[in-house]
Formats: C-alpha cells, sequence, structure tokens
C-alpha cells in the first residue's frame, strides 16, 4: 500500500514537471534530465531522453543543467563523447552565473591547465575566489593554501589562510579541519596552542571520514594526547576506521597489533618497500627543486 501510494504521488509529481518543462521552466527541465538520468519518479534510465532535457534547460538559462553539461562533455557522461571545448563552454555559462561548482572546475582548469586551456594561475585564482566567496568549500580550502605556501599569485598571508581554512571547514570540508586541528596542535597559522581546539578539528576531519584525522585520534587515545586520557578501545575504533579507508600507517598499526605472525611479517616487509619508494620520490623532487634554483641563479 504504501510502495502503491508512493508510485502514486511520483506519477503525480512527474506530470507537474511535464507540464512546468513542456511551459519553459528551467528547474522542472533540470529536474526532468536528472530524472532520467538517474531513473527516478518512475522512470527508466534514458539518456538520450536526459541529454535532451538538460540541453534545453542550459540553453534557456538554467546553471545547473549547464553545469552538468559541462561534467557530461568532460567525462564522456550522458553517452555524450568527450569534448573538452564543450565542456569549457558550458562551465564559462555557468561560472559568469555565479554557479560556484563551475568556477570552482574552471580554476582547477586554470591551475591544471586542462580541459584544453593553457595553465594561468591568475586566471585560476580568480575563479577560485569567485567560488570561495560564494560558499564552495573545496575553493575555499585551495584559497588557504595558496594563501599558506604563496601559490596562485598570492603572497604568503596566514591570517588569510587561517580565514580561508575556517570556512572550508564551516562549509563541511574534513581536509581543513584536519589543517586547523594540526595548527592548533604546533601553533601554526598565527594560532596559539590549543590542544582541545585541536582535538575539536581532529574529531570534526574523522567523523568526515579523513584517514589522517582518524590515524591521529587513535594515537591520541593510545597515548594519551590531545587532553584525552588512555582509551585502547576508542584507539582501536580510529585506528581501525584509518585502516578500513586504506591509510597505510593505521593498517601497518592494526595487523602488527592483531594480525598473525605470517601476516605481520608480509605487512612490515610490504610497507618497508613502500617506505623506500616514498623515500625515493621524495629525494627525487628534491632533487628537481635544486636544479630549478640553479637555473634561476
Amino acid at each position: 500500500m504504501a510502495f502503491e501510494l508512493a508510485g502514486n504521488k511520483a506519477k503525480e509529481a512527474l506530470k507537474c514537471y511535464r507540464q512546468a518543462a513542456e511551459g519553459g521552466n528551467g528547474d522542472a527541465q533540470f529536474r526532468l534530465g536528472k530524472a532520467h538520468e538517474f531513473g527516478e519518479l518512475i522512470l527508466a534510465i534514458d539518456l538520450e531522453a536526459a541529454r535532451t532535457w538538460y540541453q534545453k534547460a542550459a540553453e534557456g538559462g538554467d546553471l545547473d543543467a549547464q553545469c552538468r553539461l559541462g561534467f557530461a562533455y568532460m567525462y564522456g557522461y550522458l553517452g555524450l563523447e568527450i569534448v573538452f571545448e564543450m565542456a569549457l563552454m558550458w562551465f564559462e555559462m555557468a561560472a559568469e552565473g555565479d554557479h560556484i561548482i563551475s568556477q570552482w572546475r574552471l580554476g582547477v582548469a586554470y591551475e591544471d591547465g586542462d580541459l584544453g586551456v593553457v595553465t594561468n594561475f591568475e586566471t585560476a585564482r580568480r575563479y577560485f575566489q569567485e567560488a570561495a566567496e560564494g560558499g564552495h568549500p573545496d575553493a575555499q580550502h585551495r584559497l588557504g593554501e595558496a594563501c599558506e605556501f604563496g601559490q596562485l599569485t598570492l603572497a604568503i598571508d596566514l591570517e588569510a589562510a587561517l580565514k580561508w581554512y575556517r570556512q572550508a571547514a564551516e562549509g563541511g570540508d574534513d581536509t581543513a579541519h584536519l589543517r586547523l586541528g594540526f595548527a592548533y596542535e604546533v601553533g601554526e597559522l598565527t594560532l596559539a596552542i590549543d590542544l582541545e581546539a585541536a582535538l575539536e578539528c581532529y574529531q570534526e576531519a574523522a567523523k568526515g571520514g579523513n584517514g589522517n584525522a582518524q590515524w591521529r585520534l587513535g594515537r591520541a587515545y593510545e597515548f594519551g594526547e590531545l587532553t584525552l586520557v588512555i582509551d585502547l578501545g576508542a584507539a582501536r575504533m580510529w585506528l581501525q576506521k584509518a585502516a578500513d579507508g586504506d591509510f597505510e600507517d593505521a593498517r601497518f598499526r592494526v595487523i602488527c597489533s592483531n594480525g598473525t605472525p605470517e601476516e605481520v611479517w608480509r605487512l612490515k616487509h610490504g610497507f618497508a618497500q613502500w617506505r623506500l619508494e616514498q623515500e625515493e620520490e621524495e629525494e627525487e623532487e628534491e632533487e628537481e627543486e635544486e636544479d630549478g634554483e640553479l637555473e634561476l641563479d
């Protein structure tokens, strides 16, 4: 009975959306595109119909539809071929209407030089700035990094970095929570050491699934750090969560604690090889940086 009622409501909703969409309503056209794409509102998946409705909505100025077509041409979704020029066109149209996801994606494109554009850090910064001011957490976090390390044509400004990290964290960015946690723990980004604040930030990041934060909480409970008392049960829980997310250090710690001798032996040898590869990569990066400095001199 409940299923039949839900079906009747979906039919009625579909009827209303169709009427509005055929009358030129962009929101309804976008909703129908989404319903055909994902098989919602009792509709079967129909990518051609989804494209048709997204196209109508996008041509009528619907920003979400323009962005959706941008990603579709970027990745080859909706049965479309990958065409970077079309992706760029739709992202730019949506960005002009202050669509923050499109602005952020253009920032990434101009920073990395993808979607067929030439790397331009000034343009990248401008798009990130627009997206960040509109409330996009990833853009806010990227500006935080740029202000902290002097990237994207910006000078180092730790107060500005702190502002953007805080805004990103408020928007749910777990990596921003992680960065703030470490800043409070060791006294960076103009902050005084505050272990309670650090703990709170790590907890928020860990709840969001951040493996680094889960690892840090596990170690804090294991050794009684960050104002915590030793709690091995909580330590195991957080380390296991980090390990389940493929965080290598946590996986190593969990198996060393609970694994069979054979598992520990295999893991130690694999971990040692991984560490060696990491060190070799770091050495190569340092040599490249030194070579670049010599060329500048």
